[in-house]
């Protein structure tokens, strides 16, 4: 009946049906009645009060299902029992479901059977399917922590992302085995989680078909780090992911090494502890830095290369090495003051153990460097934990390009002839030859040489004689 009247007629009846939006093994279902002049009810109301049980329940067996409604199945059965006709209003019926359900129009007073809607249901196997990831974040650094190792006292973020990638809203409960991690770590932050013993839960959520939701929790790496161990903190949430941990110093310096090498680019060579060069030459110098500790990294490494008077260094040639990357460095980075290099870094560092470090930049000799003379260039490396200064020092020979050798007489091929009454001729042995050997070669010299001694003898007896008789004519 309209409000506050009874026998008269219901404006506009609107009748609305409501399915549950979860998976159940039992259905509620319910519905509305209302009109423009009266009252909204959702069960049989007598006197005003609704009486007896309101809704249809409809249990299945032991299997979550989801109720849904069929399109087309709304029949309206004005005043009768059979014989359905067309709702009003060219509806189809498939408003019932919607907030403002269907209008069968005007219901004038009461009778038996005023009239009823009939509707189908289709209960179905829910289809969900939670799809689990994740991921962490060091804020500490700002970066990917499982792309960069983790030092003591770094922050790490956790992300657990559940996505419900089926039908169905559907419900999970979020948890997560913190046991490897908190080998390492402590927590920092929750997230609105528990924690109980190593499990980390966020109870159970409720998850619509398609959406997403990803509770974090915060944990801080151990300052001091345990000294025993992997250093890696390994998790599985969906996927797993590691991170590693920067193993700790146990006390001590690192083991620095320094080490410079120069090359003469000019003539195209190798990298060597040395070179020899030309005015004007461009030489490449390589410095290298290595941790030879396999526990103590490197800290804030700063390095400074001097230059020497004949050296000018070229621009847009520095380039460092890395963990197998190369990256260019800016003019910035040799910065000149005089003819000192001060690179502008507490950022090469740290080094990581074992780890090596390479720069290269070229340099120019002056054309004014003097022949024979060294230019040498060193390298100094310091580091926060390392006590003074670690260097190497390479140089280059000067030498200045003389005029052009003149070709190089090769010796005659004609065989000498000894002439008799003549010192005999020794044939000595070419570039590049042994002189021969053996008894017939060592006769010949041995009777060279004495027919050499007795030709002389007789040419000073010949001489002696000769002088003697000049003198004797003379007196006479």
């Amino acid at each position: 009946n309209p409000d506050g009247s009874s026998g008269q007629a219901a404006l506009n009846t609107r009748i609305h049906l409501i399915l549950p939006q979860y998976q159940s093994q039992s259905h509620l279902i319910n519905g509305e009645l209302w009109a423009d002049n009266a009252t909204k009810v959702t069960g049989t109301v007598v006197n005003g009060q609704e009486v007896g049980d309101h809704g249809l329940t409809i249990n299945t067996a032991g299997t979550d299902t989801v109720a849904e409604f069929v399109s087309g199945s709304v029949k309206w059965y004005p005043n009768k029992s059979t014989n359905p006709v067309d709702l009003p209003f060219n509806q189809s019926g498939d408003e019932i479901t919607s907030a403002n359900g269907i209008n069968i129009g005007d219901i004038n007073g009461c009778w038996q059977y005023a009239g009823f809607v009939t509707f189908r249901l289709k209960l179905r196997s829910t289809q969900v399917n939670f799809d689990r990831s994740k991921s962490a974040w060091n804020t500490t650094l700002n970066k990917d922590a499982t792309a960069q190792k983790a030092r003591a006292a770094d922050e790490i973020k956790y992300s657990l992302t559940t996505k419900n990638s089926g039908q169905d809203q559907g419900s999970i409960t979020i948890s997560d085995d913190l046991a490897d991690i908190l080998e390492f770590a402590d927590i920092k932050d929750l997230g609105g989680g528990t924690l109980s013993g190593n499990t980390i839960s966020y109870g159970s959520v409720t998850i619509p078909a398609g959406q997403t939701v990803t509770e974090t929790f915060t944990v801080k790496v151990k300052d001091p780090l345990p000294l025993s161990g992997d250093y890696k903190m390994v998790n599985t949430y969906g996927n797993t992911i590691t991170v590693e941990i920067e193993l700790p110093a146990v006390g001590g310096e690192p083991i620095v090494k320094v080490h410079k090498k120069i090359r003469n680019k000019t003539r195209n060579e190798s990298f060597s502890t040395g070179s020899i060069a030309n005015p004007e030459d461009v030489v490449e110098y390589q410095i290298e830095i290595q941790n030879f500790d396999g526990v103590n990294p490197v800290k804030d490494l700063n390095l400074r290369d001097v230059l020497d008077a004949n050296l000018s260094y070229i621009s847009g040639t520095g380039r460092m090495e890395i963990a197998g990357t190369t990256k260019s460095l800016s003019d910035d980075f040799f910065k000149t003051s005089g003819w000192t290099i001060t690179d502008p870094i507490p950022s090469l560092g740290p080094i990581g153990n074992n780890d090596k470090l390479a720069i290269y930049f070229e340099a120019k000799i002056s054309k004014d460097a003097k022949k024979d003379s060294f230019v040498p260039n060193q390298v100094c490396a310091k580091a926060s934990n390392l006590t003074g200064e670690v260097c190497d020092k390479v140089s280059a020979l000067i030498e200045i390009p003389t005029s052009p050798t003149p070709p190089e007489q090769k010796p005659s091929t004609t065989p000498a002839v000894n002439v008799p009454g003549q010192p005999p001729v020794i044939t000595q042995p070419g570039p590049g030859q042994l002189p021969k050997t053996g008894p017939a070669e060592s006769m010949a010299l041995v009777l060279g040489l004495s027919s050499s001694i007795v030709t002389g003898s007789h040419y000073l007896r010949s001489k002696k004689a000769l002088r003697a008789a000049s003198l004797s004519k003379n007196i006479l």
